[in-house]
């Protein structure tokens, strides 16, 4: 479904979009996890929950062959359960 929409502000900077949208100025479509203390404190609030962008996907990037410190293991652990069903 396209919906044309017109309006005085535009931004491609998501952190933009937010300060605009906890201003009360306009609607952005935002990451949960981005959002997700404004929605808990009321402060946004979640609408078109029908209407859903296209799951995207995070790549973690590091030299091939050298070994992984475990610090790093442990962190691309935590992104992926993390990230999981937000995507």
């Amino acid at each position: 479904l396209t919906v044309p929409v017109e309006g005085h502000l535009d931004s491609n900077n998501g952190d933009v979009l937010r300060t605009w949208a906890l201003q009360g100025l306009g609607v952005c479509m935002k990451s949960r996890w981005e959002i997700e203390t404004e929605l808990k404190e009321g402060r946004l609030i979640e609408i078109l929950s029908d209407y859903r962008p296209q799951p995207v996907s995070i790549s973690v990037l590091y030299p091939q062959g050298k070994i992984i410190l475990p610090k790093v293991r442990l962190f691309i652990d935590f992104l992926a359960k993390s990230f999981r069903n937000e995507f």
